[in-house]
């Protein structure tokens, strides 16, 4: 997968302000009344700040970041500015590093993935990874393991909405090819 890292290297020097990495996922709006809210609802997924939508957290799938978009990456392999991981370490706030240290695995990723599009109003950058290359890089995925791992992630999701107040995540569908010389863009 040298060719994977080498063409994230050369997406992330072009914009280093973004967030840079293979594991595309995506968020929806849950439409009102829908099953899925009163679930988060009564798990406790509303968040605060005033949130009042609340949102499904999504695969990709190996194709569906092309065909469907993006707004996320996970924190399997990204590439990101120290500046972002500097802000993440001094500046979270209290109640944000509480929630991340209660809900491992599933919230430090995502909380990195809202501050910098919060930050920088754009999505993150997706390489488009050949199957050999993604299958080595995410070999023994922690989430299959964890009971309810999409449903902590939305809860994750809807948390992280309530304390920024708004939905910062910026959907894409931009993929950039493993050899980082051709641009595919989704219509």
């Amino acid at each position: 997968c040298e060719g994977g890292l080498h063409a994230m290297l050369r997406a992330w020097s072009l914009s280093r302000d973004q967030l840079v990495g293979i594991g595309a996922r995506h968020h929806r709006a849950l439409p009102p009344a829908n099953p899925l809210q009163l679930a988060i609802a009564k798990a406790g997924g509303g968040g605060g700040g005033g949130s009042t939508q609340l949102y499904q957290y999504q695969e990709a799938g190996a194709q569906g970041a092309h065909y469907r978009g993006y707004s996320l990456m996970t924190g399997r392999f990204n590439l990101v500015h120290r500046k972002y991981l500097r802000m993440f370490a001094e500046e979270l706030p209290q109640s944000f590093r509480d929630y991340i240290n209660t809900h491992k695995p599933t919230c430090e990723d995502m909380t990195l993935s809202f501050m910098i599009s919060n930050r920088t109003g754009k999505p993150p950058l997706h390489i488009r990874a050949v199957e050999a290359c993604r299958r080595t890089i995410e070999h023994g995925d922690m989430h299959w393991s964890v009971t309810g791992w999409n449903m902590k992630r939305t809860l994750c999701l809807n948390r992280l909405a309530g304390e920024f107040g708004r939905m910062p995540l910026v959907h894409s569908r931009c993929n950039i090819a493993l050899n980082a010389s051709q641009l595919y863009e989704g219509s």
